[in-house]
């Protein structure tokens, strides 16, 4: 009976060990299962926080891409609205017939018109007063042979002698015609031009026309070029900042050094001419005339 009652303590003891070590094992078991569980679900949660952050990085850089084509395309069309069959514009065409082809043009386009698609044209700046005092621009470039002399070139100096004898010193320089060598300029550097702000770059086009103008041989001739610059600006608002922006291009102000670079270029690639200082030089034509607008698409 003893030997009975020890054999089912013995047995019952052994079954509560056994339930023991199953239970702790079902608490490693699941334990292990919640580790791996949360491993699973924080990699997943990381991989579609990184999966978003790259997204989201990508949406970002896009988005700064497209706000800085944006911007810069804010000073081409104001109104992405506009009907392109009715534009209000002047006729550059008809207006300079006398204009020359410009050297750097893909088509026969004369120098006039190319300068005025470069600006008005592409860009959409349509609005007064700076479309009219472009326009008078082109219209005082047209009625003028302005020479810039090319700084580049030595000058020669000729003695020369008459069938009587008598002598004469001549003075000559290698020139560009200044329409032609503005119309390359203006290509090289216009997307810069664009960076400022729209008023800005307006203000930057006409004072780069006048340094250009105001730096030919007339004016270190003839002509006054503060008198030249009242008679062309005279209904200008912004006439005093854009003789301070010419006044910072002839220092080499840092921010117009995108024009410095492009000047020196412009130099080496344009056409020259030579000429010399017996050569008569025309007194400047400042006489400006109406010209009309007419509705026209491009």
């Amino acid at each position: 009976m003893n030997i009975i009652l020890i054999l089912v303590t013995i047995i019952f003891t052994l079954l509560i060990i056994i339930y023991v070590i199953y239970s702790k094992y079902q608490e490693v078991l699941e334990t292990n299962k919640t580790v791996i569980k949360d491993a699973v679900e924080g990699y997943a949660s990381r991989s579609r926080a990184l999966n978003f952050s790259t997204v989201m990085y990508n949406q970002l850089c896009a988005g700064t891409y497209r706000d800085l084509e944006i911007k810069q395309k804010e000073n081409k069309i104001d109104n992405l609205q506009i009907d392109l069959s009715k534009l209000l514009l002047f006729n550059p065409k008809s207006d300079f017939i006398f204009s020359e082809p410009a050297t750097n043009s893909n088509n026969s386009d004369s120098i006039m018109v190319t300068l005025y698609n470069i600006v008005i044209v592409k860009n959409l700046w349509l609005e007064d007063p700076f479309h009219t005092n472009f326009y008078n621009i082109l219209h005082i470039l047209e009625k003028n042979y302005f020479r810039t002399i090319n700084p580049n070139t030595q000058n020669f100096t000729m003695i020369l002698r008459d069938d009587k004898n008598n002598t004469s010193i001549s003075d000559t320089y290698q020139y560009h015609r200044t329409d032609d060598f503005l119309t390359i300029l203006l290509n090289k550097i216009i997307y810069d031009i664009l960076k400022f702000k729209k008023e800005d770059a307006q203000k930057i086009i006409i004072a780069i026309c006048f340094f250009l103008i105001t730096e030919s041989i007339h004016f270190k001739l003839k002509e006054n070029v503060t008198i030249f610059t009242e008679s062309v600006l005279n209904d200008y608002v912004d006439k005093y900042n854009i003789q301070k922006i010419i006044n910072l291009i002839k220092n080499k102000d840092e921010k117009f050094s995108f024009f410095d670079i492009a000047l020196k270029e412009t130099y080496f690639i344009s056409e020259k001419f030579t000429s010399n200082n017996n050569e008569e030089i025309d007194k400047i034509n400042l006489k400006l005339r109406t010209y009309n607008k007419s509705y026209r698409s491009i």
